[in-house]
């Protein structure tokens, strides 16, 4: 292993170890869930469609459930804010990375390697998490009842995130913005703060923005049963995006009529039973419903949230590298110092020590780790 990528490593190996040790337990715990949520079913004889009776066999696991979920959907971002952040940010405060800087190691390559370890880590342990958490999500959020797992369908906005193949792009982006934000603010809480922040915002925007609009949506009707677009409880059920009203199809409003939403408002003023105020409101020609995404999208909402973190990640990977290539902490260039080390000679491409004094006064490193100083050849004089 080269260097550099071993120096790498070895500074993100005990936190790489700890996080698998996480996944495994992770997947233990949905095995477990995933199983006791089955016998569950199997044992009390639930219907398969609502309106059911829930047992209260089948609360337990459903609580469990719900934490299992939260952490799948946390991972990324934790990820992110130990593997990403520090790998600009820490070495910044420390001032670690010089010492690599004086070896001939150019910038550029310190940051891609680094980034590459630090990536390909927090990778293999979502990997190690992804398939166990697509078989537990099919268990717990499709198979149980709907009341319970507040979903039914992997089109379910508490799905989609923790399973298929977004999870790693979700990590991918995680990190790439820990880094991108050590690398500009070469801080760690403040990093930190910032990476954690603009995760939770750009997810927020994502799903509330951004997913309705990667493929065609629906509209699930309310109030009526003998539609051929509506069914009381579709099996499975659509992700329902939100509630609105519309014109109804087919029927020709004059000019000057009032908005769907006038409409409704108007009919529901008077207090009465939601029966009439929908026999109101198709009265002037308008509907409610819901705007819907059905089951038959959700692998090419998953594709399609891939491509778009991956995007992302990668424009946030460039940044760091503008941001450690422009930095001004010397050791890169020729003519460049680091405070309290010797000047730096121009050899070719690398560059080395000049031969300095072991009494110097002014010859000082800060304090490095024991593994920067074993990982690296000291410069020839």
């Amino acid at each position: 292993m080269a260097g550099v990528t071993w120096l790498a490593f070895r500074r993100r190996r005990t936190s790489l170890a700890v996080f698998i040790a996480v996944a495994l337990v992770l997947d233990a715990w949905m095995l477990a869930n995933g199983h006791a949520s089955a016998d569950a079913l199997r044992h009390t004889g639930l219907c398969p469609t609502l309106p059911c009776v829930e047992p209260s066999e089948i609360y337990a696991p459903a609580r469990q459930a719900a934490v299992i979920d939260l952490l799948l959907v946390v991972l990324p971002l934790a990820l992110g804010l130990v593997h990403g952040v520090g790998l600009v940010a820490r070495e910044a405060e420390n001032s670690t990375h010089r010492l690599v800087f004086t070896q001939g190691v150019s910038r550029t390559r310190w940051y891609l390697t680094s980034l590459a370890v630090a990536l390909g880590g927090a990778l293999v342990v979502e990997a190690i998490v992804l398939p166990v958490a697509h078989w537990w999500a099919g268990i717990a959020w499709v198979d149980l009842p709907g009341t319970l797992t507040l979903g039914g369908s992997r089109i379910q906005p508490d799905v989609v995130p923790v399973s298929g193949v977004v999870p790693l792009a979700y990590t991918g982006f995680a990190v790439a913005l820990g880094v991108a934000a050590g690398a500009v603010l070469r801080r760690v809480p403040w990093a930190t703060a910032v990476t954690a922040v603009t995760y939770l915002v750009v997810a927020a925007v994502r799903i509330t923005s951004i997913r309705p609009l990667f493929a065609p949506t629906g509209f699930l009707m309310d109030g009526t049963t003998d539609s051929a677009q509506y069914a009381i409880w579709p099996n499975p059920p659509p992700w329902n995006i939100t509630y609105e009203y519309r014109a109804v199809p087919g029927i020709e409003r004059s000019p000057g009529a009032s908005s769907p939403d006038r409409v409704a408002a108007e009919c529901s003023v008077y207090g009465l039973h939601p029966q009439d105020v929908v026999t109101c409101m198709r009265r002037q020609g308008v509907e409610g419903g819901f705007v819907t995404q059905s089951l038959a999208n959700y692998w090419r909402l998953q594709w399609s949230e891939t491509a778009l973190y991956a995007v992302l990640a990668l424009v946030l990977a460039g940044l760091g590298l503008v941001a450690v290539r422009r930095s001004r902490d010397g050791g890169d260039r020729p003519g460049d110092t680091i405070p309290g080390t010797p000047p730096q000679v121009a050899d070719g491409s690398r560059y080395t020590s000049a031969p300095a004094s072991r009494n110097s006064a002014d010859f000082s490193l800060r304090p490095i780790s024991t593994a920067v100083a074993r990982s690296m050849p000291l410069p020839s004089a």
